[in-house]
């Protein structure tokens, strides 16, 4: 029953894991020269993990598009990867649909390219799955624990930059704040100029009447974008920790 399924569905298989394999692909190329920044930080571990799974999963889109039987063991290791930092990260339970999605995947290349295929060799297969396996969890793991491997960040990083800096802009001085460019922005629409209008100009304007440009700063502080609650963020705070750390040095 199984097999007449498998067979019967194989082209849907294969088309459900050639996509977001190539999706992979290109998501791990795009984001392999950025995380070459980090072989500059102190971290040497979280880089050194960052960059062999950034070509593990490039490796990993690849093999599946090339139709190879023991791709749905790289998925499978991807998917315990994501399992794991889903009960070790904060709110990480938010990882739910694409640790499912990445599951169905892993499901999808077996049926599609394993299934009643024995070309590859069981201990090619072993080999192949246990490097896919140890690689994605070890990273996971660093993800999850990023002060045990010498990685000094709190996980909320990025949540205090952003908060910060939209604090700053809505307790500077109207007129300084027209000095921006999202205040000059927003005092052209507050107080309907034109957009031609001098720097000189606008802040006298200001500076007569600033209680329309005051309204429009603490109205940032209700836009904040919420991190805390996102364990993306907790992951990008991670990988940003060398970048924030040289931003915010006195």
């Amino acid at each position: 029953m199984l097999d007449i399924f498998a067979q019967k569905y194989k082209n849907l298989w294969q088309s459900t894991a050639i996509f977001p394999s190539w999706l992979l692909m290109v998501y791990a190329g795009i984001f392999f020269l950025p995380a070459l920044f980090l072989l500059f930080a102190q971290e040497k571990i979280l880089s050194i993990s960052t960059l062999i799974t950034f070509v593990c999963l490039f490796a990993l889109g690849f093999v599946t598009i090339k139709e190879k039987s023991w791709s749905y063991i790289g998925w499978g290791g991807l998917t315990v990867a994501l399992g794991y930092l889903m009960f070790a990260i904060p709110h990480g339970t938010q990882l739910i649909y694409v640790t499912i999605l990445t599951a169905l995947v892993c499901v999808a290349s077996y049926f599609g390219f394993a299934h009643k295929n024995s070309g590859d060799s069981r201990i090619g297969v072993l080999i192949a799955g246990l490097i896919f396996l140890v690689v994605f969890v070890s990273h996971a793991a660093i993800l999850a624990n990023p002060k045990v491997f010498g990685v000094d960040v709190q996980g909320n990083e990025l949540a205090t930059f952003a908060t910060g800096t939209i604090q700053e802009l809505a307790n500077m001085d109207p007129a300084d704040f027209v000095k921006t460019k999202e205040g000059r922005k927003a005092a052209i629409q507050v107080y309907d100029t034109s957009l031609f209008i001098s720097d000189a100009d606008l802040e006298q304007i200001v500076k007569n009447n600033p209680e329309p440009i005051k309204k429009v700063q603490q109205e940032l502080l209700s836009t904040t974008p919420n991190f805390t609650n996102n364990p993306y963020s907790y992951i990008i705070s991670v990988y940003t920790h060398p970048l924030f750390k040289l931003l915010t040095k006195k």
